[in-house]
């Protein structure tokens, strides 16, 4: 007789390779830690920390044959480190003080009688600092799921929907109860909302609508379906009209814009994942329409009760109660004078402090531009705005590829993340949610989703034939 293995076993979520339970660590922690976008929240001294030392932990792990299969994504992210880096290099006084804008700080040296001083690029540099270590949460996801299989991605997905599931559960309790009974995760918050594990509304709102093609993928597959049609079609349903009502309520532009895309994602990847199944009962397709029908009632019951506080605001044209289009003009005006090399990384809120009107002066400050597309040029200049090209021009090849591999058992996956990466950018471009470890870590995830889903080789991945040495002079130390 054989004894009984001794010791604990490990949970079955938890298997998998050494890089996929630490990216699973990661994730808990940022799910927890990383809902704000401020640099002085207590959360980061340990957050940040843990990342650097999971980052490290991916780097040294990491194969050459590893990040060369994904040459864009570790070139996009070299790019960006390196540009931070040059904005903290000192530069001589008389190069520092010919570039744009700097004539202010120059006389205030000079009535200090501070002399010639070398000075980065930055005009900011503690904010450079900080903008550099907010990268190691997203690079660390990156060094560690490029070393993980499809499979072990996918089980990322579920972790992801867990979190999304308990921001939804604790944004109703945070909406029944007091502003002040301590469930909000951060002081500076959006008190009396459903901000769930962030402390914004609309970062929340984003992350929901990212929910939306998850459901859809991992609720649709041929395996599923073949299964459970019934429980499957129930739960994806209700989860989306869950998700719909809650963005509605949210009181969130850019949310609502990302629900509505993530609702046709939902019908497209569904619908997709149904026709092809080669035994479809009739009632299938009869069941998906009417469940969006419902979905679509609710919404407009919602709307029509005056609840949906996104669609008031939406509609609401009176700039006075929204400050982004009166910081926009500015903020814009500020970027073409740092052109071209911008004000430094991280550098808005005391940049625009100095343009700021007078007319504009009240109790409250822009701590961000409300808009990442703008501010990510205003502060990094034309470099950043070539990366922002660039970043631009790969998702419109991965889309092409998309299309032409959409008949890959992993072109779901693909289609999914892309459709995320496309809401994050969205997002941006009327507020700032990928500067919340959240959602920067999600935004990597998408990337890293749809490049495993168009690997040609389904088989490598599935099975994380990749990750075994062929011989034991392949093992590293």
């Amino acid at each position: 007789m054989r004894r009984r293995a001794s010791g604990l076993r490990q949970p079955a979520w938890l298997a998998g390779s050494a890089s996929y339970r630490q990216l699973v660590l990661l994730l808990i922690a940022t799910f927890l830690m990383g809902g704000s976008t401020r640099f002085d929240v207590m959360s980061l001294i340990t957050l940040r920390p843990l990342s650097v030392l999971l980052l490290a932990s991916g780097c040294w792990t990491l194969r050459r044959d590893q990040w060369r299969s994904a040459p864009f994504l570790c070139g996009m992210a070299a790019a960006t480190v390196a540009l931070i880096l040059l904005h903290l290099v000192p530069l001589p006084p008389a190069v520092w003080q010919a570039l744009p804008n700097r004539a202010t700080i120059t006389a205030l040296d000079q009535a200090a009688g501070l002399g010639a001083i070398w000075r980065p690029l930055s005009m900011a540099p503690t904010l450079t600092w900080n903008a550099l270590f907010a990268l190691a949460v997203p690079l660390a996801v990156l060094v560690h799921g490029l070393q993980m299989s499809r499979d072990e991605l996918r089980r990322i997905m579920m972790l992801t929907l867990g979190a999304g599931a308990f921001s939804v559960l604790l944004g109703i309790m945070q909406t029944l109860s007091d502003a002040d009974a301590g469930l909000y995760l951060y002081r500076l918050s959006s008190r009396g909302t459903a901000v769930g594990l962030f402390a914004n509304r609309n970062h929340q709102a984003v992350f929901l609508a990212t929910l939306l093609p998850m459901l859809a993928l991992l609720t649709t597959g041929r395996d599923t379906l073949a299964r459970h049609r019934g429980r499957t079609l129930f739960l994806l349903f209700a989860a989306v009209a869950v998700l719909m009502v809650m963005l509605l309520l949210l009181g969130s532009r850019a949310g609502l814009v990302c629900g509505v895309i993530g609702l046709l994602s939902v019908a497209a990847l569904a619908g997709a994942r149904v026709r092809g199944m080669r035994e479809r009962p009739r009632w299938i397709s009869a069941a998906i329409i009417a469940g969006f029908l419902i979905i679509a009632v609710l919404i407009v019951v919602a709307i029509a009760s005056g609840q949906a506080a996104s669609v008031r605001h939406a509609l609401d044209s009176s700039s006075e109660d929204d400050l982004r289009f009166l910081v926009w003009p500015v903020a814009w005006h500020a970027m073409l004078a740092m052109l071209p090399w911008g004000s430094g990384i991280g550098s808005y809120q005391p940049v625009f402090q100095m343009v700021e009107p007078a007319a504009m002066l009240r109790s409250t400050y822009s701590n961000h531009a409300h808009s990442d597309w703008l501010e990510v040029v205003m502060t990094g200049g034309v470099p950043a705005a070539a990366l922002l090209l660039a970043a631009i021009g790969g998702y419109g090849y991965a889309v092409v590829l998309a299309w032409q591999r959409r008949r890959l058992p992993g072109a779901p996956l693909a289609w999914t993340g892309l459709v995320i990466a496309m809401l994050c950018a969205i997002g941006s471009a009327a507020d700032y949610p990928l500067r919340a470890p959240i959602m920067s870590a999600l935004f990597v995830l998408s990337c890293l989703w749809a490049r495993t889903g168009l690997d040609r080789d389904s088989s490598r991945d599935d099975e994380g034939s990749h990750r075994r040495a062929e011989s034991p002079n392949d093992l590293r130390a």
